[in-house]
């Protein structure tokens, strides 16, 4: 019986990721599995904080994905959330839910795939939609 490569596994798995000197977010997981042979890590219960440019570690966003399921690309620091994400911007008060999300580091926007449908609550009314691709605080 052949083995498959050891994938370590981390329990309260937390990554902090910065440019420079500047914190860009914040990712926690009840646990991780490392899998350095593919550079990827498959997260259980991520949460997400992004940090304002220039704000010195002020929280720009909140996200929250109550999923069972997520993964980070361990070259660029990409992550996609998938299964009932939230992503709240706390500054605008707006709510974004969608099945799957992806969190672009290096350009510190936001994907939800086209024919993937999402629902947005902002102050001003909701949105529906499918596939969009914006600014990280949902500005644009």
């Amino acid at each position: 019986m052949t083995q498959g490569p050891f994938i370590p596994v981390i329990k309260d798995f937390v990554l902090d990721h910065y440019d420079r000197v500047e914190r860009v977010y914040t990712l926690k997981a009840r646990e991780a599995q490392i899998d350095n042979k593919n550079k990827k890590s498959d997260v259980t219960k991520p949460v997400l904080s992004i940090y304002a440019k220039g704000a010195r570690g002020a929280t720009v966003v909140s996200v929250d994905a109550r999923s069972k399921q997520g993964n980070i690309n361990l070259d660029t620091k990409d992550i996609i959330l998938e299964q009932d994400v939230i992503y709240r911007v706390i500054a605008s008060k707006t709510v974004l839910y969608t099945s799957k999300l992806i969190y672009w580091s290096k350009r510190r926007e936001i994907e939800v795939p086209e024919g993937t449908g999402y629902h947005m609550q902002t102050p001003n009314g909701e949105v529906e939609g499918s596939g969009m691709v914006s600014k990280e605080d949902l500005t644009r």
